[in-house]
């Protein structure tokens, strides 16, 4: 069984390797996060969408330096400004 201290260690390696989302293949880039903490082997992400910056979300990747950390298929419309909360679990299964 792994442990919840290194479990921990992973989600807050995660936290310092991700610097950007990137929307819909490049469109448009996220470098501000409103919140990016970790707790309880859980890392949270929360970052706005401005309204007109894309009329849909249909990519998000979360990107370091050397590439994609993680990536997600979505259809989400953007009608006005969106806050987005996004959470990555660390877990064993």
């Amino acid at each position: 069984m792994i442990t919840s201290t290194f479990k921990q260690e992973v989600a807050e390696f995660i936290d310092s390797k991700i610097t950007k989302v990137v929307l819909n293949n490049g469109a448009y880039e996220i470098t501000d996060f409103i919140m990016k903490s970790v707790s309880d082997n859980t890392l949270n992400l929360n970052y706005l969408i401005p309204q007109g910056t894309v009329d849909t979300v249909t990519r998000i990747e979360l990107k370091n330096a050397a590439g994609t950390v993680s990536d997600n298929i979505v259809n989400l419309p953007i009608a006005s400004d969106t806050l987005m909360i996004q959470t990555i679990f660390v877990k064993e299964e």
